[in-house]
C-alpha cells in the first residue's frame, strides 16, 4: 500500500469552556470530543466536513474560514487558548518517499491564527 494523507484535525487546550467556541464551528465541523479534562482544562478536537483531499491545505483553510465568522464571545475564547493546532494525519504505507507540501497562502494562516502544525503518521494496516 502506498503512504497516502487521511485528514486534518484541529485540536484545541484552553483554560475555560470550550462549549461555545465549538457550538459555533459545529455546524461545519465534525465535533470528535469536547470535554472538560481537570478543573480548569477543557479540550476539544474537530476535523471539516470536507470531502478528503490529498494535502492538508485545503482542510486548514475551510477551518480558517470558519474562524474568520465567528462571533467576538467566540473569537475571545479562541485567542485565549493555550493551544490551536492542525494536526494531518498521514497513513504510512510501503513507500520510498512522500512529499506532501503545505503551501505559502496555508503558512500565513497558520501564523494568522497563531496556530501549531503537527503530523501524524499512522503504521499501515497488516
Amino acid at each position: 500500500m502506498e503512504t497516502f494523507y487521511l485528514n486534518t484535525d484541529l485540536d484545541l487546550i484552553g483554560y475555560s469552556s470550550l462549549k461555545s467556541l465549538v457550538q459555533e464551528l459545529e455546524n461545519s465541523c465534525s465535533v470528535l470530543h469536547c470535554d472538560q479534562i481537570s478543573e480548569q482544562k477543557w479540550t476539544a478536537t474537530l476535523e471539516t466536513n470536507q470531502i478528503i483531499t490529498e494535502n492538508p491545505n485545503d482542510q486548514i483553510r475551510e477551518f480558517c474560514q470558519n474562524i474568520e465568522t465567528l462571533s467576538n464571545q467566540a473569537k475571545e475564547i479562541w485567542w485565549s487558548l493555550e493551544k490551536r493546532e492542525f494536526n494531518a494525519g498521514y497513513n504510512a504505507g510501503n513507500t520510498w518517499g512522500y512529499t506532501s507540501t503545505l503551501t505559502f497562502e496555508t503558512i500565513q494562516l497558520l501564523h494568522k491564527y497563531n496556530c501549531s502544525f503537527t503530523i501524524t503518521i499512522y503504521p499501515e494496516d497488516k
